[in-house]
């Protein structure tokens, strides 16, 4: 299975975006791929491209395991979509 990676500009900086998912990195450092068509709210946004790199490369196997276990973002809230 070949992954998409994107590097989204935002308003205040940068998103990832991983085979559709844009991804969450939460205060206690769990990981969430948020399933929308558009930039949710509780997607994470860096403040440089060199700090979502530094993200990527220490934390990708759990940014890819992410993706098999989507969330919805619903009134500010991540909620599991049901399979």
């Amino acid at each position: 299975m070949k992954t998409t990676i994107s590097i989204i500009e935002t308003k205040r900086g940068w998103a990832l975006k991983v085979d559709g998912c844009y991804i969450n990195w939460d205060l206690e450092k769990r990981i969430k791929a948020i399933k929308e068509d558009y930039m949710p709210y509780g997607a994470t946004e860096w403040v440089s491209i060199n700090a979502l790199r530094n993200f990527w490369h220490k934390y990708m196997p759990m940014i890819i395991a992410s993706i098999k276990r989507p969330y919805r973002s619903f009134n500010g809230s991540l909620i599991p979509v049901n399979k």
